[in-house]
């Protein structure tokens, strides 16, 4: 392989190489991004998966929160309510269905 490193303040600044050597290199890294493509698609049935919340948090509250896309400040507002009162509900074990009521009700506009 023919390789040329051009310098600029005696440090390496550009690395010239032949145009078919190149071409087998971004040819390889075709395939690795291809590979890539697979590890991240679902491995049972070869396809990007949905994601979900309720899949990796346990608390209904903090769920509704988070898909509908919203910090705890704004949700706070919109029910009228803090925001520490907002992390309390998503850090309790159960959220009562009167809350959950009162948080889908604020994320409707209700």
């Amino acid at each position: 392989m023919s390789i040329q490193i051009i310098r600029k303040d005696n440090k390496p600044d550009y690395l010239v190489i032949p145009y078919e050597e190149f071409r087998e290199l971004a040819r390889e890294d075709l395939l690795d991004a291809v590979a890539a493509q697979e590890v991240l698609s679902d491995p049972v049935e070869g396809e990007i998966t949905d994601f979900s919340f309720a899949d990796y948090v346990n608390n209904s509250a903090h769920t509704a929160r988070l898909e509908a896309g919203l910090t705890q400040k704004e949700l706070a507002a919109k029910m009228g309510v803090t925001q520490a009162y907002v992390s309390k509900l998503e850090q309790a074990d159960k959220v009562t269905l009167k809350a959950l009521k009162k948080i889908t009700d604020a994320i409707n506009g209700k």
